[in-house]
């Protein structure tokens, strides 16, 4: 829907086109998301599907905040660390900022976050974000496939 909002040029809508977009960066599940919405479940225990919530109705702001409020407590979420660090490599409600979601996802990566830990990895693999390291891009691609996570486990696979 955001690609489509920014790309058609009947539906050309900025707005519109960064609220889908924000949501796909935070990788709603829909079903759950929709079941949560339509039982009017508004708190929930989920922290993080409580920020997709307010993201879906449109409260961008307010979810930001949540988010960048749960990445720095003590300890810090690392979901929410993982899903700030998307929007600020995206720029998705918030300027767009390499230099920092470098610095969140080397924070979730260093903490055993899966997704994290291939998101430092092909940054120092590209050089985009921290300085090109292949030694570096290699040893967070391990260890993320370690834990099976697909796209790590994926690219181990794939030939070179």
């Amino acid at each position: 829907m955001g690609l489509m909002h920014m790309n058609h040029p009947d539906l050309i809508k900025a707005d519109v086109a960064v609220h889908w977009l924000t949501i796909a960066a935070l990788e709603t599940d829909a079903a759950e998301l929709m079941q949560a919405i339509q039982s009017g479940t508004d708190q929930t225990n989920d922290p993080i599907l409580e920020i997709r919530q307010l993201i879906a109705k449109g409260e961008l702001e307010y979810a930001l905040q949540k988010l960048i409020f749960l990445s720095e407590q003590e300890p810090p979420n690392i979901e929410a660390l993982t899903r700030l660090a998307w929007l600020y490599e995206a720029g998705l409600g918030v300027d767009q900022d390499i230099g920092r979601a470098a610095e969140l996802f080397k924070r979730a990566a260093e903490e055993g976050n899966a997704e994290a830990q291939y998101a430092i990895s092909v940054m120092y693999e590209t050089g985009i974000g921290q300085k090109q390291d292949r030694v570096q891009a290699e040893y967070w691609l391990e260890k993320s496939a370690k834990q099976s996570y697909q796209p790590a486990v994926d690219k181990l696979s794939s030939p070179k």
